[in-house]
């Protein structure tokens, strides 16, 4: 259940981050997520920590001051948006250590526990940093059954359709760390 919170909060602040800051700055936060994966399984699972990463970690975190800090300011978010960016990739770095500590749970259940709470995480969303565009909480109230009725069915299929199954599989074999480097291959398609 955690690994598929964590891997639904990072989807829906992810995507926030996008629709409601600045792409380029969204993007770089959230895929700092090998580093905040690499200390996490250092932390968490015990992983060696060697100095080809620590080098690695230092680059990635020396570029990202660059680019977060080109306008002269310190390099930090500086905006809610930033904020998401930056919270969905430590959510998705703790998804992968999560989904490394339990690689026997199934890679479906891993899939849907992480589509649901990007459901569940979006609409919370939605409600709270958007409330101008947010229905009336009654009509919301009484629309919420049929909401989850039609919401499963599409679920269910983008868990067994979707690439959701591949990027729960690797983590359960490889390093976390890893496995944030390889969501990162996402950005050459």
């Amino acid at each position: 259940a955690v690994c598929g919170l964590l891997a639904g909060l990072a989807f829906a602040a992810f995507n926030h981050a996008l629709v409601e800051g600045e792409i380029v700055r969204a993007v770089l936060l959230f895929y700092l997520s090998p580093i905040w994966a690499t200390l996490l399984a250092v932390t968490v699972l015990g992983a060696r920590f060697r100095v080809s990463r620590a080098l690695a970690i230092a680059a990635g975190l020396a570029g990202a001051a660059v680019v977060l800090g080109a306008d002269g300011a310190l390099p930090l978010p500086r905006s809610l948006a930033d904020w998401l960016g930056l919270i969905a990739g430590v959510a998705w770095a703790g998804a992968l250590t999560s989904a490394r500590h339990i690689a026997a749970v199934p890679t479906f259940d891993k899939a849907f526990a992480a589509t649901a709470g990007a459901a569940g995480f979006s609409l919370a969303f939605g409600l709270l940093l958007t409330p101008d565009a947010a229905p009336a909480s009654a009509a919301l109230a009484s629309a919420l059954p049929l909401i989850a009725a039609a919401s499963l069915p599409c679920i269910l299929w983008w868990v067994r359709e979707s690439p959701m199954i591949a990027i729960f599989i690797p983590p359960g074999q490889i390093s976390p760390g890893w496995g944030g480097a390889l969501n990162e291959c996402s950005l050459l398609r």
